[in-house]
């Protein structure tokens, strides 16, 4: 995830989540990204559903004709 981003959920959230089937599968990984964190599947939800309702309640207060297609596209 990239905090400090905000934009489509795609590109913010989606793309970077991986899945391990553990801590040590995940090592590699860490090595290559020292600023990354695993979580373990329920801390991950949990997340995951706020970063859902945050991204919700900021569509709801947003301005209609300000959402474009590139909000919802892939970088």
């Amino acid at each position: 995830m990239i905090p400090e981003r905000d934009g489509p959920v795609r590109s913010s959230f989606c793309n970077q989540v991986h899945y391990f089937a553990s801590r040590e599968e995940a090592q590699p990984w860490l090595d290559a990204h020292p600023d990354g964190e695993v979580l373990d599947i329920e801390a991950a939800h949990r997340v995951s559903v706020a970063v859902a309702s945050s991204m919700l309640a900021q569509a709801d207060t947003a301005d209609p004709d300000s959402v474009t297609q590139d909000d919802y596209s892939a970088p």
